[in-house]
């Protein structure tokens, strides 16, 4: 028995093994939850970016609200242009000739319906004019079969139009024509008015953990930032399995901080900092024990 138990590892040896298994294990779901945070950030930053775009062309496609434009006109400029510059913006930004390009064509065929236009207008100066748009089209898949057919109606329909203003009809009497509408994008629009940055929001980067408490459930919410969206000051934090838990906009983290309603928690997780605490605490015995051992040899 005694050969037995002298043969067994010590209490730090087997804390010590103990804790490198654990080690192994966190390692590896560390590496899926660095995974599944990546995900979530990469979604956030290009979620912000797609707002911003949308608040932009918004800005831009306004510019024609109030004007008497023909139906199918309107009706593209609201949808498939729309869209066409949101991608035109996200990929190439609004200092690139492809959005130059699209933006001049569209301020041309919106001045091209306008009551007040003097310039003479042929269908074959229109259909010039629609010629970016039908090539950024192209250029990012966004053909359909009956594009050819619609051009050209649209091409008819303005040119109908012009003649008509140039005849002296009315805004009234023009024919299969629409007032332009603003465009309202739900989910472009910015929620919270921009706020300074704080000192006490300074410390609060990628890889801290807040605690956030929650009016009428159980416990409170333990979480760690992921990402700070700077263009719209949200933090996107997730949980301890890399799931996106919640998203809070600076002037809501603030607030929280200085009632106490969040609050700041240590970088390691308790059980790792349990496990190398008792590790501290064996290694320190088991060295005391040797000490004692040789002095009595």
């Amino acid at each position: 028995v005694q050969r037995i138990v002298d043969g067994l590892p010590s209490e730090a040896k087997a804390f010590s093994e103990a804790l490198r298994l654990w080690g192994d294990a966190t390692t590896k779901q560390n590496a899926r939850v660095e995974s599944a945070e990546r995900r979530i950030s990469e979604a956030a930053i290009g979620q912000a970016r797609l707002d911003a775009a949308r608040r932009i062309v918004q800005r831009q496609i306004n510019r024609a609200a109030g004007l008497t434009l023909p139906s199918i006109l309107a009706e593209f400029i609201r949808d498939r242009l729309f869209q066409l510059m949101v991608v035109v913006c996200i990929k190439h930004g609004t200092d690139s000739d492809e959005w130059r390009g699209i933006l001049e064509a569209f301020v041309n065929l919106t001045r091209a319906c306008a009551p007040e236009v003097e310039e003479v207008w042929t269908s074959r100066e229109i259909a010039k004019t629609l010629e970016p748009i039908k090539r950024g089209i192209e250029h990012f898949g966004c053909t359909e079969q009956s594009d050819a057919a619609m051009f050209a109606k649209m091409v008819h329909a303005i040119e109908r139009n012009v003649e008509a203003v140039r005849a002296g009809a009315s805004t009234s009497e023009l024919v299969e024509s629409v007032e332009m509408k603003p465009v309202k994008v739900v989910n472009g629009e910015l929620k919270m008015e921009h706020v300074e940055r704080a000192p006490i929001l300074d410390d609060i980067v990628p890889g801290t953990w807040l605690e956030f408490e929650r009016n009428g459930a159980v416990g409170a919410l333990r979480c760690r930032l992921v990402v700070y969206v700077d263009r719209t000051q949200t933090y996107v934090f997730a949980d301890e399995k890399g799931m996106k838990a919640r998203d809070s906009h600076a002037s809501e983290l603030l607030e929280g901080l200085k009632s106490g309603q969040i609050r700041r928690l240590s970088a390691e997780p308790l059980v790792d900092r349990a496990m190398v605490g008792l590790m501290r605490v064996l290694n320190k015995e088991e060295s005391e024990v040797t000490d004692l051992q040789s002095s009595q040899a």
